[in-house]
């Protein structure tokens, strides 16, 4: 009875020394990892960085030394030679979508195709330290926004922060309406990101801060038809079968003589033209609806889908051209729009005699 009691007791005490060490062991494992948004950056510059670790492989290749403090390496796995643990790192790998040209699928492609892809490196534990790649994620009231660029586009991830991202949204897909925020994230590298949603609440991930605008979507036609009290008239742009697509032409009158003009852009920048004594001006207006200074006409004008912009002083007309290419589609249309300034009981938007279009 007491001979199997010792035998117990040590049983007992083998058993947890392999759990302890198991605990240990997994303790360090995870300990050099981490968190998935930690990075690692060098304490100092001229490391050598090899493809695999010397200690193990005398043939593996040298990749070069360590350049800047500040750039950040993801962990992907660790290896130990001769008592000093190895980390291999790699810079993140960021892929973008393709557009759909006619029925050619788009696919996802490296962020940069002229820069060779991130590759795996080794170097000692003790030469790089852990960083944060972002802080804490904050939940916010969900609150509207909207676009105002489609430079950046919808990630999986806020950029910067993961040894894998991809884009998975354009931005130019949801331009013209209200989208809501829910998140918010600082990152090291790129700012802050936020975490977006539609009104439906379909998830669209994150964007860059800078590239929304607080408050709901309006048009600059709205926007504008809202402010004044002149009498309004409005031009819809021609789709020709193409969606989404936002070009307005409106024109505000005192008394049937046109005073302003709107030239609304699909991006929903706008022109905004002002009569003055004969004269015209024209103001360019951002995305959030703010009006630059006024500047005297000129025929070098081209802001957005508007270009060849001429008065014609003998018959008080102002002429310019309006144009879209699809972006999907492959195909587009051109036309030229006439407003009349001088005075009439008729809509002074001239309709165009002919548009031109073509389609892919």
């Amino acid at each position: 009875m007491g001979a199997q009691y010792v035998k117990s007791k040590w049983m007992g005490i083998i058993l947890l020394g392999v759990f302890t060490g198991l605990l240990i062991g997994l303790s360090v494992s995870e300990s050099a990892k981490a968190s998935t948004t930690d990075g690692y950056v060098f304490k100092t510059t001229g490391v050598k960085k090899y493809s695999f670790p010397r200690a193990l492989n005398s043939n593996s290749r040298y990749l070069g030394k360590a350049k800047s403090r500040h750039t950040i390496y993801f962990y992907v796995k660790q290896v130990k030679a001769r008592g000093t643990v190895y980390f291999g790192l790699r810079r993140a790998t960021n892929q973008t979508l393709y557009r759909q040209l006619g029925s050619v699928p788009g696919r996802p492609i490296p962020y940069s195709a002229t820069k060779r892809k991130a590759k795996l490196f080794y170097v000692p534990q003790s030469t790089v330290r852990r960083i944060h790649t972002q802080g804490k994620v904050q939940r916010v009231t969900r609150s509207p926004y909207y676009l105002v660029n489609t430079k950046h586009n919808f990630w999986t991830f806020a950029p910067g922060t993961q040894v894998a991202n991809r884009e998975i949204h354009f931005a130019d897909n949801y331009n013209h309406q209200t989208l809501y925020v829910t998140g918010r994230v600082k990152t090291r590298q790129h700012g802050i990101y936020y975490r977006v949603e539609t009104a439906r609440g379909k998830h669209l991930s994150w964007i860059y801060a800078k590239a929304l605008h607080v408050g709901k979507y309006q048009t600059q036609v709205h926007f504008f038809n809202a402010r004044t009290k002149l009498d309004k008239a409005e031009w819809i742009g021609w789709n020709q079968g193409i969606t989404n697509v936002a070009i307005r032409v409106a024109t505000y009158s005192q008394s049937g003589v046109v005073k302003q003009i709107l030239v609304q852009n699909d991006n929903n920048t706008a022109v905004l033209f002002t009569v003055i004594s004969g004269k015209v001006w024209f103001q360019k207006v951002s995305t959030a609806h703010l009006t630059d200074a006024m500047k005297p006409l000129s025929a070098k004008l081209s802001y957005g889908n508007l270009s060849k912009v001429k008065l014609n002083a003998r018959s008080q007309r102002l002429n310019f051209d309006l144009s879209y290419i699809s972006k999907d589609e492959l195909g587009g249309w051109s036309t030229t729009i006439g407003v009349k300034l001088s005075q009439t009981n008729e809509n002074p938007i001239v309709m165009p005699d002919r548009t031109f279009s073509w389609e892919a």
